[in-house]
């Protein structure tokens, strides 16, 4: 980070000073029994609320306000701790660390356009950005460019930044759309599928025509969201009609692709 963003970072903070961020562990007067109530939850010792309840507050009233008080408390502490979350282990791989980092830098980045400090922003967004294009976060691509193009249009200093975001933005709102419209298929058959409201022919015919306006589309769109979802839809096809060679020889080729 550039010494002007790292200073207006610092500023941005201080304006804006937090004295506790309200997280499990924090001491404080009323953090031993919010510490208490957590335990609760956790242990399952505890089959209903009302059980909960009455043995925090001698009650069985869910809509006790002293309960709901500690109840919120909690669940503004869990929130904000989501946001520390340990990524740096073996379960997680680089792909979800990835996301999980760009998607929480993002909300950050976020704050500070909204507080002003577009240094500190522009400086986060570019990170995330480069994270979003490597591992196709088409979606995540095409919000961070957005904001990246508007920042540089309106500081008017830089026009081939400005350029290169817009051209950066207009793509990957374009293979967002495709992503969309392959997920859209894919996510209304999946229902259909498994709750079988769509007489068998009409499916297989709805399936097709499906297939017809996406595969030729695999010519020029190359996220791996779009193989998915248009592969995934070209073998519940052939599965429905119980050609498994091929539903096979779709499954290598997807492969083949997406690996």
């Amino acid at each position: 980070m550039e010494f002007e963003a790292l200073k207006d970072l610092a500023k941005t903070i201080t304006r804006n000073k937090i004295k506790n961020i309200e997280v499990l562990g924090n001491p404080g007067k009323d953090q031993n029994r919010v510490e208490l109530f957590y335990e609760a939850i956790i242990s399952d010792k505890f089959k209903s609320e009302k059980e909960l309840v009455r043995h925090f507050f001698k009650t069985y009233d869910t809509k006790n306000p002293s309960y709901l008080k500690l109840k919120n408390k909690l669940v503004h502490q869990l929130v904000n701790m989501a946001f520390f979350v340990d990524v740096n282990q073996p379960a997680f791989n680089d792909r979800f660390k990835a996301y999980f980092t760009a998607y929480r830098d993002f909300a950050a980045a976020v704050v500070f356009v909204t507080r002003n400090a577009r240094k500190s922003a522009v400086y986060l967004l570019q990170l995330v950005l480069e994270q979003a294009v490597k591992y196709e976060f088409t979606d995540l691509a095409a919000d961070v460019s957005r904001m990246l193009r508007t920042e540089f249009a309106r500081s008017g200093g830089d026009h081939e930044k400005n350029h290169y975001y817009t051209s950066l933005h207009r793509k990957y709102e374009e293979k967002h759309r495709y992503d969309m419209l392959a997920f859209d298929y894919h996510e209304t058959l999946v229902s259909y599928y498994l709750t079988n409201v769509l007489p068998i022919k009409r499916f297989i015919n709805w399936l097709q025509n499906i297939i017809d306006e996406l595969f030729p589309l695999t010519e020029i769109v190359d996220t791996s969201a779009f193989y998915y979802y248009t592969y995934t839809i070209g073998i519940i096809k052939f599965s429905s009609i119980n050609d498994i060679v091929n539903a096979l020889h779709l499954c290598d080729k997807a492969l083949s692709i997406l690996t």
